[in-house]
């Protein structure tokens, strides 16, 4: 944070991507295309979607710890008592009161002639959404122009437009100041909606009781939310405000537009089947709701949060405390129980779980879990009571191979493709000769997940069991029976050109084998 710096500079980092390494796993997408070939990056190129937002992680980490520096991407800013100057950084002046707009920006928003087409408008709103953050209710300030972008609305630069063109230009000044954040200063959010846009100012209190904002959010509201009543337009207006800006525990009080004669405080909400009680970002937001649901429970004591005698560990001491609760490596029941006497936090038990899966020491000395006993399939008690099927593929040619449970009696037969109708048409022909089983057991490929393949099971009676994914130990018989059929196929290759013409001569000898 800067507060209480009176000068500031910048230092600007030279190639600032290019100092990032790519893992070697990752450098096969950052793929480009020469003359010369293939070429992967090794470093962190320009173009890549996410590449900002991993810089200034990587920015964040390094530089954590260090006071009054603020970074942003590539430029870092330092405050400090020792110099008399201000510092402009990413079209922004910073001194000890807060950031205000540079003039030189400021007066090319001014000098910007009025739009006669939409290209024209689409250029200035880009110029001004780059302040945003220092103009309220931009969104409704800007209402008009933005419907210029409709399809099917022709251009038509009425009075509306201009006086939404001149307020927006006479609001951007550079005497628009935003103070900075201070941590020591009480914060209070105002939201407020209107027919065509939501805004919310976070403000600090200062110390002549005035309200100065550190922060201006606002959108436009969709088709939807402009068929909401008012009174859900402000409560949707508080939970974009939350949203938006940050955390909801840093609030002490909300404030809402006085025209609605409505509070609305601690997320109370009158009509619980309504649009408000829907919008409530307190019960949808994952990171809130473990807090919300012990609001009555929660104390401050010596600046410290706790959830009855249990201390509440903000995010970053998180990772701290769990290797003080790792020290002496206790286990994972261990763990939970030291932990459940003195901290706590949201998900504290996943947090131990992963902690202790991740230790090698811990990993190294735990018990070895049982193995599973094998369940053998029930003997069945005459032939062709219980069937086992699967798909045996020889080069080009396919096979069907259906074996007997009860006889070890194997049927091959051979087919073109492997759809789910050719599989039934020689399904029937085999049924015709040994009668309809009572089971038929095969793994999940798609012929026999297949509607067709249910319908025909049901219809005919006969109950078809599906064995674990991933898991062909459990269709054993009909995958040994396709490991026979490969070996004598390939026993038989001299005799004949075709495999399907010789598959009949090396089943034989198995069919007539002792079994």
């Amino acid at each position: 944070m800067l507060t209480g710096s009176k000068v500031f500079s910048k230092l600007d980092l030279s190639h600032a991507y290019a100092q990032l390494n790519v893992d070697k796993e990752s450098q096969e997408y950052p793929t480009i295309n020469t003359h010369k070939g293939l070429y992967s990056y090794t470093k962190l190129p320009y173009g890549v979607k996410s590449a900002p937002k991993i810089f200034q992680s990587k920015m964040d980490q390094i530089l954590q710890g260090i006071e009054k520096c603020v970074c942003k991407q590539d430029d870092i800013r330092f405050g400090g008592n020792d110099w008399r100057q201000n510092l402009k950084i990413l079209g922004l002046k910073i001194n000890e009161k807060g950031l205000h707009p540079v003039e030189e920006k400021v007066d090319a928003v001014r000098k910007a002639p009025v739009p006669s087409n939409v290209s024209e408008l689409r250029s200035f709103l880009g110029m001004v959404q780059y302040y945003h953050s220092f103009l309220p209710n931009l969104a409704t300030t800007l209402a008009p122009l933005h419907k210029l972008f409709k399809k099917d609305v022709q251009w038509n630069w009425t009075s509306e437009c201009q006086k939404a063109y001149d307020v927006c230009k006479q609001s951007l000044t550079s005497d628009t100041l935003l103070v900075h954040y201070d941590l020591n200063r009480k914060l209070r959010l105002a939201c407020d909606a209107s027919s065509y846009g939501l805004g919310a100012v976070l403000s600090h209190v200062m110390d002549d009781g005035q309200e100065r904002p550190t922060a201006y959010a606002s959108r436009t509201l969709s088709q939807t939310e402009k068929n909401y009543a008012q009174i859900e337009r402000e409560a949707l207006s508080i939970v974009f405000g939350v949203k938006k800006i940050s955390p909801v525990s840093v609030w002490s009080k909300f404030y809402i537009d006085h025209r609605s004669q409505t509070t609305i405080g601690n997320f109370g909400l009158p009509h619980q089947n309504s649009t408000i009680g829907s919008e409530s970002a307190i019960y949808q937001d994952e990171n809130l709701r473990p807090y919300h649901n012990r609001k009555l429970e929660l104390s401050c004591e010596q600046d410290c949060v706790l959830w009855g005698s249990r201390v509440v560990i903000p995010p970053v001491f998180r990772e701290k405390m769990l290797n003080e609760l790792h020290w002496e490596h206790p286990g994972v029941c261990g763990m939970k129980a030291i932990a459940r006497t003195c901290v706590w936090w949201p998900q504290m038990d996943e947090d131990i779980e992963r902690a202790v899966k991740a230790c090698t020491v811990c990993q190294s000395v735990r018990n070895t879990p049982p193995h599973a006993p094998l369940i053998p399939w029930k003997w069945p008690t005459r032939p062709f009571q219980c069937v086992h099927i699967d798909f045996c593929q020889e080069g080009k040619d396919y096979f069907l191979v259906v074996i007997d449970s009860h006889s070890k009696w194997i049927e091959v037969k051979h087919i073109t493709s492997t759809t789910t109708q050719r599989t039934l048409d020689e399904l029937r022909l085999i049924f015709a000769v040994y009668g309809l089983p009572e089971e038929v057991v095969s793994d999940n490929g798609p012929q026999f997940t297949a509607t067709k393949f249910v319908e025909f099971m049901t219809k005919n009676g006969i109950k078809h069991t599906l064995v674990p994914p991933y898991h062909p130990q459990s269709n054993g018989a009909a995958e040994t029976s396709v490991r026979v059929v490969k070996e004598a196929l390939a026993k038989q290759v001299g005799k004949a050109p075709k495999a399907w013409q010789i598959f009949s001569l090396g089943i034989e000898p198995l069919l007539t084998a002792p079994q």
